[in-house]
Protein backbone atom coordinates (compact mmCIF):
# COMPACT_ATOMS: atom_id res chain seq x y z
CA UNK A 1 0.00 0.00 0.00
CA UNK A 2 2.97 2.45 0.19
CA UNK A 3 5.57 1.99 -2.54
CA UNK A 4 8.53 3.14 -0.91
CA UNK A 5 8.40 -0.35 0.85
CA UNK A 6 10.19 -3.06 -1.20
CA UNK A 7 10.63 -6.29 0.37
CA UNK A 8 13.36 -8.71 -1.52
CA UNK A 9 12.96 -12.08 -2.24
CA UNK A 10 16.74 -13.99 -1.90
CA UNK A 11 18.68 -15.75 -5.08
CA UNK A 12 19.13 -18.53 -2.04
CA UNK A 13 21.61 -20.46 -4.79
CA UNK A 14 23.93 -17.08 -5.45
CA UNK A 15 23.39 -16.22 -2.28
CA UNK A 16 24.78 -19.01 -0.08
CA UNK A 17 27.62 -19.05 -2.50
CA UNK A 18 28.71 -15.43 -1.86
CA UNK A 19 28.38 -15.60 2.15
CA UNK A 20 30.72 -18.39 1.78
CA UNK A 21 33.17 -16.90 0.03
CA UNK A 22 33.03 -14.30 2.50
CA UNK A 23 32.72 -16.17 5.32
CA UNK A 24 31.07 -13.86 7.99
CA UNK A 25 31.55 -14.61 11.34
CA UNK A 26 28.20 -13.30 12.62
CA UNK A 27 24.82 -11.95 10.52
CA UNK A 28 22.68 -9.23 11.47
CA UNK A 29 19.27 -9.06 10.27
CA UNK A 30 16.69 -5.86 10.28
CA UNK A 31 13.43 -6.74 9.73
CA UNK A 32 11.01 -9.75 9.44
CA UNK A 33 11.35 -10.38 5.86
CA UNK A 34 12.08 -13.63 3.25
CA UNK A 35 15.71 -12.20 2.44
CA UNK A 36 16.57 -12.01 6.85
CA UNK A 37 14.82 -15.11 7.64
CA UNK A 38 17.20 -16.92 4.92
CA UNK A 39 19.77 -15.07 6.41
CA UNK A 40 18.86 -16.38 9.75
CA UNK A 41 18.79 -19.91 8.58
CA UNK A 42 21.90 -20.07 6.87
CA UNK A 43 23.62 -19.03 9.56
CA UNK A 44 22.08 -21.68 11.80
CA UNK A 45 23.53 -24.30 8.63
CA UNK A 46 27.00 -22.41 8.88
CA UNK A 47 27.00 -22.07 13.01
CA UNK A 48 27.22 -18.62 12.81
CA UNK A 49 25.80 -16.19 15.31
CA UNK A 50 23.19 -14.02 14.29
CA UNK A 51 21.62 -10.79 15.94
CA UNK A 52 18.61 -8.71 15.16
CA UNK A 53 18.08 -4.92 15.06
CA UNK A 54 14.51 -3.57 15.94
CA UNK A 55 13.85 -0.28 13.48
CA UNK A 56 10.05 -0.19 13.12
CA UNK A 57 6.75 -1.36 15.34
CA UNK A 58 5.25 -2.54 11.93
CA UNK A 59 2.40 -4.16 13.92
CA UNK A 60 1.32 -0.82 15.31
CA UNK A 61 0.68 0.53 11.63
CA UNK A 62 -2.02 -2.16 11.96
CA UNK A 63 -5.11 -0.36 13.19
CA UNK A 64 -4.28 2.73 10.65
CA UNK A 65 -4.96 0.46 7.69
CA UNK A 66 -7.99 -1.71 9.05
CA UNK A 67 -5.87 -4.88 10.68
CA UNK A 68 -6.39 -4.06 14.20
CA UNK A 69 -8.08 -7.69 14.49
CA UNK A 70 -4.66 -9.00 13.98
CA UNK A 71 -2.51 -7.15 15.84
CA UNK A 72 -1.99 -9.88 18.27
CA UNK A 73 -0.95 -12.29 15.56
CA UNK A 74 1.31 -9.46 14.45
CA UNK A 75 3.22 -9.26 17.79
CA UNK A 76 3.18 -13.18 17.85
CA UNK A 77 5.27 -13.42 14.60
CA UNK A 78 7.71 -10.64 15.40
CA UNK A 79 8.51 -11.93 18.64
CA UNK A 80 9.38 -15.34 17.15
CA UNK A 81 11.32 -14.09 14.21
CA UNK A 82 13.24 -11.81 16.44
CA UNK A 83 13.91 -14.52 19.16
CA UNK A 84 15.33 -16.87 16.75
CA UNK A 85 18.86 -14.77 16.55
CA UNK A 86 20.84 -14.66 19.98
CA UNK A 87 20.31 -11.10 20.80
CA UNK A 88 17.93 -8.09 19.60
CA UNK A 89 18.82 -4.63 20.08
CA UNK A 90 16.42 -2.15 20.32
CA UNK A 91 17.21 1.90 19.59
CA UNK A 92 15.91 3.44 22.46
CA UNK A 93 15.09 2.28 26.43
CA UNK A 94 11.38 2.59 25.69
CA UNK A 95 11.36 0.23 22.83
CA UNK A 96 13.76 -2.20 24.67
CA UNK A 97 11.55 -2.19 28.09
CA UNK A 98 8.10 -2.90 25.54
CA UNK A 99 10.18 -5.75 23.61
CA UNK A 100 11.31 -7.36 26.78
CA UNK A 101 7.30 -7.12 28.71
CA UNK A 102 6.38 -8.92 25.13
CA UNK A 103 8.42 -11.82 25.37
CA UNK A 104 11.53 -10.86 22.97
CA UNK A 105 14.77 -12.22 24.70
CA UNK A 106 18.08 -11.00 24.97
CA UNK A 107 17.25 -7.68 23.94
CA UNK A 108 20.03 -4.76 24.12
CA UNK A 109 20.59 -1.00 23.41
CA UNK A 110 21.76 0.03 20.56
CA UNK A 111 21.07 3.91 20.52
CA UNK A 112 21.34 5.81 16.98
CA UNK A 113 23.61 8.51 16.46
CA UNK A 114 24.13 11.55 14.78
CA UNK A 115 26.59 13.22 12.28
CA UNK A 116 27.09 16.73 13.58
CA UNK A 117 28.91 17.39 10.53
CA UNK A 118 25.97 17.03 8.25
CA UNK A 119 23.61 18.60 10.43
CA UNK A 120 24.12 21.71 12.30
CA UNK A 121 22.83 25.40 12.72
CA UNK A 122 26.06 26.57 10.39
CA UNK A 123 23.51 25.88 7.56
CA UNK A 124 20.89 28.09 8.08
CA UNK A 125 19.87 29.76 5.54
CA UNK A 126 18.63 33.37 5.17
CA UNK A 127 18.10 33.07 1.48
CA UNK A 128 15.85 30.26 2.24
CA UNK A 129 13.62 31.76 4.36
CA UNK A 130 13.50 34.63 1.76
CA UNK A 131 12.62 32.37 -0.64
CA UNK A 132 9.76 30.77 1.67
CA UNK A 133 8.45 34.33 2.20
CA UNK A 134 8.96 33.17 6.03
CA UNK A 135 10.33 36.99 7.15
CA UNK A 136 10.38 37.28 10.96
CA UNK A 137 7.64 34.21 12.15
CA UNK A 138 8.53 31.71 13.14
CA UNK A 139 9.11 28.51 10.83
CA UNK A 140 7.86 24.99 12.40
CA UNK A 141 8.79 22.01 10.35
CA UNK A 142 8.30 18.39 10.13
CA UNK A 143 10.31 15.98 8.26
CA UNK A 144 9.75 12.26 7.58
CA UNK A 145 7.24 9.82 5.71
CA UNK A 146 3.64 11.84 5.12
CA UNK A 147 1.44 8.37 6.28
CA UNK A 148 -0.68 7.77 9.23
CA UNK A 149 0.92 5.98 11.14
CA UNK A 150 2.99 9.80 11.82
CA UNK A 151 -0.26 11.39 13.49
CA UNK A 152 -0.14 13.71 11.12
CA UNK A 153 -3.89 14.90 11.17
CA UNK A 154 -2.90 15.81 15.03
CA UNK A 155 -0.26 18.36 13.99
CA UNK A 156 -2.81 19.61 10.85
CA UNK A 157 -5.06 19.97 13.92
CA UNK A 158 -2.83 21.76 16.24
CA UNK A 159 -2.17 24.20 13.68
CA UNK A 160 -5.74 25.49 12.60
CA UNK A 161 -6.21 25.69 16.47
CA UNK A 162 -2.99 28.01 16.84
CA UNK A 163 -3.95 30.09 13.87
CA UNK A 164 -7.13 30.13 15.31
CA UNK A 165 -5.77 31.49 18.19
CA UNK A 166 -4.08 34.53 16.27
CA UNK A 167 -0.63 32.54 15.99
CA UNK A 168 1.50 33.64 12.62
CA UNK A 169 3.81 30.91 11.44
CA UNK A 170 4.36 28.82 7.92
CA UNK A 171 4.78 25.46 8.36
CA UNK A 172 7.06 23.24 6.40
CA UNK A 173 6.87 19.70 5.65
CA UNK A 174 9.92 17.51 4.09
CA UNK A 175 8.53 14.10 2.98
CA UNK A 176 6.25 12.28 1.12
CA UNK A 177 3.51 9.86 0.44
CA UNK A 178 -0.08 9.69 0.54
CA UNK A 179 -1.03 12.31 2.83
CA UNK A 180 1.27 14.64 1.48
CA UNK A 181 -1.59 16.00 -1.39
CA UNK A 182 -4.42 16.08 1.46
CA UNK A 183 -2.33 18.35 3.72
CA UNK A 184 -1.05 20.71 0.81
CA UNK A 185 -4.79 21.08 -0.13
CA UNK A 186 -5.48 21.94 3.71
CA UNK A 187 -2.26 24.25 4.22
CA UNK A 188 -1.88 25.76 0.41
CA UNK A 189 0.04 28.96 1.65
CA UNK A 190 2.91 26.23 3.21
CA UNK A 191 6.22 24.74 1.90
CA UNK A 192 5.55 21.29 0.43
CA UNK A 193 9.40 19.90 -0.10
CA UNK A 194 8.80 16.32 -1.47
CA UNK A 195 11.62 14.04 -0.18
CA UNK A 196 14.88 15.93 -0.07
CA UNK A 197 18.27 15.02 1.22
CA UNK A 198 21.76 15.95 2.27
CA UNK A 199 22.57 19.44 1.74
CA UNK A 200 18.86 20.71 1.32
CA UNK A 201 17.52 18.92 3.72
CA UNK A 202 20.24 20.41 6.34
CA UNK A 203 19.53 24.09 5.31
CA UNK A 204 15.94 23.30 5.87
CA UNK A 205 16.18 21.87 9.68
CA UNK A 206 18.81 24.80 10.22
CA UNK A 207 16.91 27.37 8.87
CA UNK A 208 12.99 26.54 10.80
CA UNK A 209 13.07 27.28 14.55
CA UNK A 210 10.86 24.60 15.72
CA UNK A 211 10.49 20.86 14.88
CA UNK A 212 6.85 19.56 15.77
CA UNK A 213 6.81 15.91 15.13
CA UNK A 214 3.26 13.80 16.64
CA UNK A 215 4.23 10.29 15.55
CA UNK A 216 3.64 7.60 18.73
CA UNK A 217 5.21 4.67 16.42
CA UNK A 218 8.43 5.96 16.56
CA UNK A 219 10.86 2.98 17.63
CA UNK A 220 13.93 6.14 18.00
CA UNK A 221 13.07 8.84 16.20
CA UNK A 222 16.15 9.80 13.86
CA UNK A 223 14.43 13.13 12.87
CA UNK A 224 14.28 14.35 16.48
CA UNK A 225 18.15 13.66 16.76
CA UNK A 226 18.49 15.75 13.49
CA UNK A 227 16.60 18.48 14.46
CA UNK A 228 18.84 18.77 17.98
CA UNK A 229 22.08 18.82 15.85
CA UNK A 230 20.89 21.61 13.75
CA UNK A 231 19.30 24.00 16.71
CA UNK A 232 15.89 22.92 16.91
CA UNK A 233 13.93 22.17 19.82
CA UNK A 234 11.42 19.06 18.96
CA UNK A 235 7.43 19.09 20.14
CA UNK A 236 6.64 15.20 20.37
CA UNK A 237 4.51 12.85 21.63
CA UNK A 238 4.86 11.39 25.14
CA UNK A 239 5.06 7.56 23.61
CA UNK A 240 7.51 5.99 21.75
CA UNK A 241 11.67 6.82 20.73
CA UNK A 242 10.83 10.64 21.07
CA UNK A 243 9.97 10.56 24.78
CA UNK A 244 13.56 8.88 25.18
CA UNK A 245 14.67 11.77 23.73
CA UNK A 246 12.82 14.99 24.05
CA UNK A 247 13.48 16.19 27.69
CA UNK A 248 10.64 18.88 28.64
CA UNK A 249 12.24 22.03 29.28
CA UNK A 250 15.36 21.65 28.51
CA UNK A 251 15.23 20.42 24.62
CA UNK A 252 11.74 20.86 23.89
CA UNK A 253 7.96 19.70 24.93
CA UNK A 254 6.18 16.51 25.05
CA UNK A 255 2.44 16.35 24.29
CA UNK A 256 -0.12 13.47 25.39
CA UNK A 257 -0.19 11.05 22.92
CA UNK A 258 -2.72 11.59 19.92
CA UNK A 259 -4.25 14.64 21.55
CA UNK A 260 -3.71 17.77 19.37
CA UNK A 261 -5.29 20.20 21.70
CA UNK A 262 -2.55 19.23 23.68
CA UNK A 263 0.18 19.14 21.05
CA UNK A 264 -1.29 22.49 20.15
CA UNK A 265 -0.59 23.70 23.78
CA UNK A 266 3.02 22.29 23.76
CA UNK A 267 4.04 24.39 21.10
CA UNK A 268 2.25 27.85 22.28
CA UNK A 269 4.82 27.73 24.96
CA UNK A 270 7.85 28.35 22.59
CA UNK A 271 5.90 30.55 20.44
CA UNK A 272 5.07 32.69 23.37
CA UNK A 273 8.64 32.69 24.84
CA UNK A 274 11.62 33.70 22.59
CA UNK A 275 13.95 33.49 25.72
CA UNK A 276 12.54 30.12 26.58
CA UNK A 277 13.34 28.66 22.69
CA UNK A 278 16.61 29.68 23.25
CA UNK A 279 17.52 27.99 26.16
CA UNK A 280 15.82 24.98 24.73
CA UNK A 281 17.99 25.66 21.45
CA UNK A 282 20.97 25.00 23.55
CA UNK A 283 19.66 22.43 24.85
CA UNK A 284 18.80 20.84 21.64
CA UNK A 285 22.24 21.25 20.91
CA UNK A 286 23.41 20.05 23.81
CA UNK A 287 21.55 16.63 23.71
CA UNK A 288 22.64 15.83 20.56
CA UNK A 289 26.44 16.17 21.45
CA UNK A 290 25.46 12.75 23.89
CA UNK A 291 25.39 10.47 20.51
CA UNK A 292 28.31 10.58 18.71
CA UNK A 293 28.28 7.68 15.93
CA UNK A 294 32.04 6.41 16.98
CA UNK A 295 31.67 6.05 20.47
CA UNK A 296 27.95 4.22 19.78
CA UNK A 297 29.07 1.88 17.25
CA UNK A 298 32.48 1.70 18.86
CA UNK A 299 30.61 -0.31 21.86
CA UNK A 300 28.48 -1.90 19.46
CA UNK A 301 31.49 -3.59 17.94
CA UNK A 302 33.05 -4.21 20.89
CA UNK A 303 29.57 -6.56 21.79
CA UNK A 304 29.84 -8.01 18.18
CA UNK A 305 33.37 -9.58 19.43
CA UNK A 306 31.95 -10.75 22.65
CA UNK A 307 29.07 -12.73 20.76
CA UNK A 308 31.33 -14.36 18.23
CA UNK A 309 33.81 -15.80 20.99
CA UNK A 310 30.76 -17.16 23.48
CA UNK A 311 29.86 -18.68 20.11
CA UNK A 312 32.99 -20.01 19.53
CA UNK A 313 33.83 -21.42 23.03
CA UNK A 314 29.83 -22.44 23.31
CA UNK A 315 28.69 -25.97 22.58
CA UNK A 316 26.58 -25.79 19.57
CA UNK A 317 22.98 -25.15 20.23
CA UNK A 318 23.62 -23.60 23.74
CA UNK A 319 22.62 -19.69 23.80
CA UNK A 320 25.12 -18.01 25.94
CA UNK A 321 24.86 -14.06 26.25
CA UNK A 322 26.36 -11.91 28.40
CA UNK A 323 24.03 -9.55 30.52
CA UNK A 324 25.11 -6.91 28.93
CA UNK A 325 23.83 -3.24 26.83
CA UNK A 326 24.87 -0.52 24.81
CA UNK A 327 24.47 2.69 26.30
CA UNK A 328 25.29 5.94 24.59
CA UNK A 329 28.29 8.60 25.54
CA UNK A 330 27.07 10.58 28.88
Amino acid sequence: MYDYYRVSIPYIQGLTRSLDDFKPDLVQVAAPTPLCFYAQDYAKRRGIPTVASYHTHFVDYFPYYGFGSVTSWGWNYMRWFYNRSVATYAPSPGTASELTHRGFQNVRLWPRGIDSEKFSPQFRSQALRRKLGVGKKPLLLFVGRMVGEKDLEDLAQAALELIKKGYAFHLAFAGDGPLRAPLQARFPKDHFFGFIQGKPLAELYASADLFVFPSTTETFGNVVLEAFASGLPVIGADKGGSSDLVKPGINGFLARPKDWTDFARQTQKTLDNPVLGRRLKAGALKSAKAFDWQVINGNLIKDYETLVQAARTTEPGVRIIPPRVLKPSA
